[in-house]
């Protein structure tokens, strides 16, 4: 909905959200905005309620402070946003605050918001800012649009005409068919628009995107020099620094990446992937110590958040056991309990847990104990309606070899094998296992959960034709149509392959699919 002229009701027909926990600010705001024509103001006390409000409607503008009423802030507001995917392209959301520590800033600023304003200001500061934002979406929403509506290579014509008729935001422009060229994989067209970007001016973020190509195509040391040089130059560019830190744990130097990652985290220290990938690294090193830490700090800042993860509760256990800290082993048992109540793999988790536990004291009772453990993790897993993530049937895939259980893991393997979301290097290391158990044999079939089969039917949709996601959408459904069949989601799987099939001429593509399953 596009922005008027500076005139009496530059806002008319926008929907605003304000999330702040003084109720005399969000009074203020709410009466500017009014003023200046926005259709509706919402306003909340802290994050919990910004998300449920983002979740019940569309919203335009988001106007956030810092420090809300709850344990989570606004850059824990946004980071779950972005994570979930809950506002557009076109939303604006600006961190409005008094908070002027570096590091916050800094913190806040790694996840995009539109714009950043201190506390004090004046009403025409803040009219300015939004003006601007607003223009800026304005020039760019036929590009959103395409975007939004799955239609990401429809909208680099749109970015194209935009860097002609608005130089002011070629900039912006550019960037954005980067980004589409990169989520699309068309890797040498990438390439070749960011190395004319850069013989312009060398602009950090495109030397970032080139060594994204790098990493992409497999060019590790290419992209580990690249980004070393970044990040010396740019410091403060952490994601320079993140996808450094990975690049260094898939050339097996995971001390290294550890060390990139404590860097970051010294500038911006609540960023959860960051901090998941870390806890992660310092198992993989060794440092069981460091680990725990950084698990137990990333559940902290997780805590009744989408963001949380089983698998950390399972790995913060597992770094506790190889500490031999028993008694700590059974207070992270109860906050997980307490933690997940209610979340569907709540049940599979907790088993695991008790596996792990048990597994690495002496004594028949707690073998047996610990197989027991397995067995109602098999259990309950069967009993889920949509499979765990990865991670936790990895854990579960392990455990079944650990109490002896062949078959079963022989199963979980194959099976993972075909995830769409399997790390290379938990697929390495599965398909090794698989091939010394002369297990490896065929796929069982790419299985993931309907709402990630949607996702994917979405990238097919906007990014053209590819075997393997095709495989693994008409596997799930294949699947979910036996072992889920109430479940809404499902038929919305059906309708949505049918339109792929459809737009794509699937008669014969559907039958090399299926032969190649």
């Amino acid at each position: 909905m596009g922005i008027q002229a500076e005139g009496a009701l530059p806002l008319k027909g926008k929907k605003v959200l304000i999330a702040d926990s003084q109720e005399r600010a969000r009074a203020s705001l709410r009466d500017l905005l009014t003023s200046l024509g926005a259709t509706a103001v919402v306003h909340v006390r802290s994050a919990s309620e910004a998300l449920r409000c983002v979740r019940a409607e569309r919203i335009d503008i988001i106007l956030c402070d810092y420090h809300l009423e709850d344990a989570r802030d606004g850059q824990h507001l946004l980071e779950e946003l972005r994570h979930e995917r809950l506002i557009s392209p076109a939303a604006i959301f600006m961190m409005i605050t008094g908070e002027r520590t570096f590091r916050k800033v800094l913190s806040v600023t790694e996840f995009a918001p539109d714009d950043y304003l201190i506390k004090p200001f004046t009403t025409n500061q803040l009219l300015d800012r939004l003006l601007k934002a607003c223009r800026k979406k304005d020039v760019f929403a036929k590009a959103y649009a395409c975007m939004e509506g799955g239609h990401a290579a429809a909208a680099l014509p749109e970015c194209m005409a935009i860097a002609a008729a608005h130089p002011e935001y070629a900039n912006d422009a550019n960037r954005c068919m980067v980004d589409i060229l990169l989520g699309l994989q068309r890797h040498a067209e990438a390439e070749s628009l960011i190395q004319v970007i850069l013989r312009r001016k060398p602009v950090p973020w495109a030397r970032m995107a080139l060594a994204n190509v790098l990493y992409a195509e497999g060019r590790l040391a290419d992209a580990e020099t690249m980004l070393e040089r970044l990040a010396a130059s740019n410091p403060q560019y952490l994601g320079a620094q993140d996808l450094l830190a990975q690049v260094k744990a898939d050339l097996n130097r995971p001390r290294e990446a550890l060390e990139v990652l404590e860097r970051a985290a010294s500038l911006s220290p609540d960023n959860v992937k960051r901090l998941r990938h870390a806890a992660a690294l310092a198992a993989r090193a060794g440092d069981h110590d460091k680990s725990a830490r950084l698990y137990g700090r990333l559940l902290e800042r997780t805590r009744e958040s989408p963001l949380a993860q089983g698998e950390d509760y399972i790995a913060l256990s597992d770094s506790l056991m190889a500490q031999g800290k028993h008694a700590e082993v059974e207070r992270v048992c109860a906050d997980q309990r307490q933690g997940m109540r209610g979340v569907p793999e709540a049940e599979l988790v907790n088993h695991l847990m008790t596996h792990q536990r048990f597994s690495r004291l002496p004594g028949e009772d707690a073998q047996n104990r610990a197989r027991d453990a397995v067995e109602a993790a098999l259990s309950a897993r069967g009993r889920l309606r949509a499979a765990p993530s990865a991670a936790i049937e990895f854990d579960l895939y392990n455990a079944c070899l650990a109490a002896q259980l062949d078959d079963a893991g022989m199963a979980l393997g194959r099976g993972l094998l075909g995830r769409a979301d399997l790390t290379p290097r938990l697929r390495e290391r599965i398909e090794s296992e698989l091939a010394r158990q002369g297990a490896l044999g065929r796929s069982a079939g790419p299985i993931v959960p309907l709402d990630q089969v949607l996702a994917m039917l979405g990238k097919l949709s906007a990014q053209g034709w590819n075997d393997a996601l095709a495989a693994a959408c008409d596997a799930s459904i294949a699947h979910w149509s036996e072992n889920g069949a109430d479940d809404p989601r499902l038929q919305q799987a059906r309708e949505r392959m049918a339109e792929v099939l459809g737009r794509f001429g699937m008669d014969a593509t559907r039958a090399r699919m299926q032969a190649g399953s």
